[in-house]
């Protein structure tokens, strides 16, 4: 039993390790502040503008120039001035990888945990292995973990690429 339980401790930091590989290798976000930053968006990015009286609205950036930005909505083309505008977020997914990573860990160290207790608390089995109940329920775990990872990692994260002085 001790090879299976090494074995799936050597998984699972084989898999919580990727985080780290996943994060190095994404784009560092532009510097906020700067209009320049929202006219090097890419046509096709999702946004939100926070106008000056508070309203936000959301679409897909088209272009900007030194005095105005249009984006699409609902497929129709706005134009706002600059001056209305007080903050311009970028919209970008969520890692699911991560969230789902994350879930499988906590998931799988407390069901060995839970594991654990109920394995020593019900004393060894008929073979002598009191650490069976941890390795099953830390499967377990790890599962109902990686489902609410996956489930909470939907959505968008929003940058802050632009607020007015």
């Amino acid at each position: 039993m001790r090879k299976s339980t090494l074995a799936l401790s050597l998984l699972l930091m084989a898999l919580l390790g990727r985080p780290a590989v996943i994060q190095a290798q994404q784009k560092a976000a532009p510097p906020a502040g700067t209009w320049n930053t929202v006219q090097e968006l890419s046509p096709g990015d999702e946004i939100e503008i926070r106008l000056n009286d508070g309203m936000s609205l959301r679409g897909r950036f088209s272009n900007a120039s030194d005095a105005k930005l249009a984006f699409r909505k609902s497929g129709k083309t706005m134009e706002l001035f600059r001056s209305e505008i007080f903050e311009v977020y970028r919209l970008v997914p969520k890692s699911k990888t991560k969230s789902v990573l994350l879930g499988l860990g906590i998931g799988a160290g407390a069901g060995v945990g839970v594991g654990g207790i109920v394995g020593a608390s019900t004393g060894p089995h008929e073979s002598g292995e009191a650490h069976l109940p941890a390795a099953q329920i830390g499967v377990v775990g790890a599962g109902v973990g990686a489902l609410v990872g996956f489930f909470l990692g939907r959505g968008k994260n929003r940058v802050l690429i632009y607020r007015a002085a």
